[in-house]
C-alpha cells in the first residue's frame, strides 16, 4: 500500500473493499515514513503511581482512591462528623456523601483537603515516566489526563524548550491543580502565570470528585477539554490507555469515549495498548467495545509500549511495520536518570522533524546517534 493521503476511486458508483479500506487507513506518507494521524494516551492514576513510585521529590506518597483517606490523613475530619470510612475507597465514600443531604460542609472540607495536598506535591528531579511520555510525542499528539496531581504539567513545563515546540497536546478531563486558565481570552498555562492577553492572574482549574453523575458540559473549561479530547480520539491510529481503571463513577466518561471511538474511521486498523499491573483478564473486559479484533497490547511497563521502544515515531513505525510491512529497528530510551542527557539524546529526532516541516524531508527508520548519523 503506497496511498499518500488520497482515496481510492470506483468507476461503478458503490462502496467497496477498496473504498472502505482506503477511509480506513490513517494519515500516512509512505515514501516519508510519516504517519500523521494523531496517537492518544489516557491516563489514570496509575500512570502517576508509575512516575513517583517512591514518592514526589520530598517524598510525599501519591494517594489512590483506595488510600486517599490514609494518605491525606482525612480520618479526624470524617470521624468528627461521625462518618465511618472503614472499608470504602474514596470513591464510595465521597459519592455517598455528596448524595445525602445535609453533607454539603464536609464535602467542601474534604475537596479542599484535597486541593492542598495534591497542589504541595513536585516531580523527583530524575527522569520520570512522565518525561519520557512528554518527550516520546510530537504536536500531533494528545495526552488525556484523569489524574488531579500537578505532575503532568510540571514534566511539561521543564521539557517544552527542549522539543523545540514540538510538545503533545494535554487535557484535563477532571482538571488539576496546576492548570490555570483565563475564560474570557480562552488560554490556558499554569498555575502562577498570567492571560498574556489581559494580564490577569489565570484561575486555578477546576476539580471534578468521583460522583456517579458527573456533568462533563457544565463548567467551560470542563468542556472545552472533552471537547479536545474527542476530536482526537476520533481521529487516533493508536490509543495507550496507561493506569485508568475506568472505575463505575466514571461511567458517563467510557460512554462519551465509546460514542467517540466508534466513529473513528481508522478503528479497524488502529491499536489499543493497555499499559497496568493488574491481569489481563481483569483489563480487557472493561476495554472489550474499544477492541477490534485482536489490535490490542496488554502489557505492565511502559517501557514496552511504542511510545518507549519508538520515541516520537510510534505511529510512524507502527503504520510501516503493519501496513507497509516494513519494520523499524527500535529506538528505545538511553538508560539515564538526567534529565538533560535524555533531552539530549532525542535532538537528532527533533532536527528530523524540523527537516521534514520545513524541506520535506523523509524520516529514517533506523535509530540515529547523537551526531544525527543512522546507527
Amino acid at each position: 500500500m503506497t496511498r499518500e493521503h488520497g482515496t481510492c476511486s470506483n468507476a461503478s458508483g458503490f462502496p467497496s473493499f477498496g473504498d472502505r479500506y482506503a477511509a480506513s487507513l490513517p494519515r500516512m506518507r509512505p515514501s516519508k515514513h510519516v504517519n500523521e494521524s494523531p496517537q492518544v494516551v489516557i491516563l489514570g492514576s496509575g500512570a502517576s503511581k508509575a512516575a513517583c513510585p517512591l514518592g514526589d521529590k520530598s517524598g510525599r506518597q501519591l494517594p489512590l482512591m483506595h488510600d486517599l483517606v490514609k494518605v491525606i490523613r482525612l480520618e479526624a475530619m470524617l470521624a468528627k462528623v461521625g462518618i465511618d470510612h472503614e472499608g470504602k475507597n474514596f470513591e464510595e465514600l465521597f459519592s455517598d456523601l455528596y448524595e445525602e443531604r445535609g453533607r454539603a460542609g464536609i464535602v467542601i472540607d474534604l475537596e479542599n483537603a484535597v486541593r492542598r495536598y495534591f497542589s504541595s506535591m513536585a516531580l523527583p528531579d530524575e527522569v520520570t515516566v512522565y518525561d519520557k511520555l512528554l518527550l516520546s510525542l510530537r504536536k500531533k499528539d494528545l495526552i488525556a489526563t484523569f489524574n488531579w496531581d500537578p505532575f503532568l504539567v510540571q514534566a511539561y513545563v521543564r521539557n517544552r524548550t527542549a522539543c523545540k515546540g514540538n510538545t503533545p497536546e494535554i487535557v484535563h478531563l477532571h482538571g488539576d491543580v496546576a492548570t490555570g486558565y483565563c475564560g474570557a481570552d480562552r488560554i490556558r498555562d499554569y498555575v502562577g502565570t498570567r492571560c498574556p492577553k489581559c494580564g490577569e492572574a489565570l484561575t486555578t482549574s477546576p476539580l471534578l470528585y468521583p460522583i456517579k453523575k458527573k456533568n462533563y458540559a457544565e463548567d467551560p473549561f470542563i468542556k472545552n477539554q472533552w471537547e479536545g479530547f474527542q476530536t482526537y480520539l476520533g481521529a487516533a491510529y493508536l490509543v495507550t490507555i496507561f493506569g485508568y481503571s475506568a472505575p463505575e463513577t466514571d461511567v458517563e466518561a467510557v460512554e462519551a469515549m465509546y460514542g467517540v471511538w466508534r466513529d473513528n474511521p481508522h478503528k479497524e486498523l488502529a491499536q489499543i495498548e493497555i499499559i497496568d499491573i493488574r491481569p489481563s483478564r481483569e483489563l480487557l473486559p472493561r476495554w472489550e467495545r474499544f477492541i477490534v479484533r485482536d489490535h490490542v497490547s496488554p502489557m505492565r511497563r511502559f517501557e514496552d509500549s511504542w511510545l518507549a521502544r519508538h520515541p516520537r515515531r510510534s505511529c510512524d513505525s507502527f503504520a510501516d511495520a503493519t501496513l507497509q510491512n516494513d519494520p523499524w529497528r527500535n529506538n528505545p530510551f538511553p538508560d539515564t536518570k538526567d534529565l538533560h542527557s535524555l533531552q539530549t539524546w532525542l535532538l537528532p529526532l527533533i532536527e528530523e522533524e524540523i527537516g521534514y516541516s520545513e524541506r520535506d524531508e523523509a524520516f529514517r527508520t533506523s535509530p540515529l546517534s547523537q551526531s544525527g548519523k543512522i546507527l
